[in-house]
């Protein structure tokens, strides 16, 4: 939505010298309609992720793109919601006849509430509560639910050398899920950790570990709950402030009960992937 306004104000301007006075009166209420937009409770933003798809051979077979809308409305300086529609283009496989397809894969509605802040308190700590719904049934299928509730603590704080230190712990709980299936995940209990150098205002290298800790049906005790950690490393710029960007390479690396230390063919599995994020105001 800005980079319209953008180019519709360029517009404005190179017709200005033949424009009435009306021209130049509507290409103010434009600019004037748009900040106040972007100092509104209300904000938006788009994102791109895009993913390269492996064979079992390590050979690229195709991408994956998964594109996202944010939506949100701020409440409060503490609390605001945020809706997030979740689209996902998937190329194919080159190996074999497998075609293109477009999936509306997901629609979050989320609250997030600012608990501590690192100005006051030295940190900054928000807690959140999300449901995920996954409308269309061949996601439902692949997937085995329909939708789930998450619950999220973070922590974050930033230091003065340039490292900002952030932890995100879930907990997820899936509904109408077919119990039949013995290998089911009827939860999970998940942990981000990511650790970020700003080199610049513009350029940071970061590093992030995903571990996740499955609950399924066919698990009968604790010392069998499969887990698994992906282990990612990224360089990230920011063009602007409305425009930022990064590219990224990461796996799993560990797989708990595969008698392995770091999961096979770790290197040669590895998916490189770039994204472009877009604030619309």
């Amino acid at each position: 939505m800005k980079i319209t306004s953008l180019l519709l104000l360029s517009v404005f301007s190179a017709s200005a010298f033949a424009a009435t006075s009306s021209t130049t009166t509507s290409t103010t209420s434009s600019a004037s309609w748009y900040d106040t937009l972007k100092e509104s409770p209300f904000k938006a933003s788009v994102l791109t992720s895009n993913v390269t798809k492996k064979d079992g051979e390590a050979n690229i077979v195709g991408v994956k793109s998964a594109n996202y809308l944010y939506t949100g409305y701020k409440l409060s300086s503490k609390g605001k919601i945020d809706l997030e529609n979740k689209v996902v283009w998937d190329s194919g496989d080159s190996n074999s006849d497998t075609p293109a397809s477009t999936t509306w894969e997901r629609a979050a509605l989320s609250y997030n509430h600012s608990i501590l802040t690192q100005d006051k308190q030295g940190v900054n700590l928000k807690a959140g509560l999300e449901y995920r719904l996954y409308p269309e049934t061949t996601v439902q299928e692949a997937i085995n639910y329909t939708s789930h509730a998450r619950a999220s603590v973070a922590l974050s704080k930033s230091f003065s050398n340039g490292i900002d230190l952030v932890g995100t712990a879930y907990y997820i709980d899936k509904f109408n899920v077919d119990s039949a299936r013995a290998d089911t995940t009827t939860a999970l209990w998940e942990l981000v950790t990511t650790q970020t150098y700003n080199i610049s205002d513009k350029l940071n290298v970061y590093m992030y570990q995903d571990t996740v800790a499955l609950n399924k049906n066919n698990v009968t005790s604790g010392s069998e709950v499969p887990i698994m950690m992906d282990l990612n490393l990224g360089v990230g710029y920011v063009f602007n402030k409305m425009v930022s960007g990064d590219i990224e390479v990461g796996n799993t690396m560990l797989t708990s009960n595969d008698g392995q230390v770091i999961t096979e063919n770790f290197l040669d599995q590895v998916a490189f992937a770039a994204e472009l994020y877009i604030s619309l105001f």
